[in-house]
């Protein structure tokens, strides 16, 4: 797949694609291309959605958005990192220090790790 993004402009082969907030994180993997987009002022993290990674095919078509991250009375939560890992899964980290193992066909995770100790 051909991919290139600037700010909140997407592209993927040809494809124009506008997203709400900046790109943070972008993962190719088979035919799908997972988006983590994420604000970097306060007013773009109050917008910012609270499952805010996607998944694009190859067509540019949003496949999916990632189910909503554990939330604490504490202030919300979004992710805020996203990596691949050598045995191939995806992981996600939340604003909480809260990791989850993303399902790459419908975007559902699966909560592995617990809330920061500070």
């Amino acid at each position: 797949m051909k991919l290139r993004f600037q700010g909140t402009f997407f592209y993927v082969n040809n494809h124009q694609i506008l997203l709400s907030h900046p790109i943070y994180g972008l993962i190719e993997l088979d035919d799908l291309v997972l988006v983590l987009i994420y604000g970097f002022s306060a007013n773009q993290m109050e917008t910012l959605p609270t499952n805010n990674v996607y998944a694009f095919n190859e067509k540019g078509e949003q496949v999916w958005q990632i189910e909503e991250p554990l939330q604490y009375s504490n202030g919300v939560v979004s992710y805020a990192d996203i990596s691949l890992k050598k045995d191939g899964k995806i992981i996600v980290g939340s604003t909480k220090g809260d990791e989850y193992i993303v399902n790459i066909k419908d975007g559902s995770v699966e909560h592995i790790k617990g809330q920061r100790p500070w």
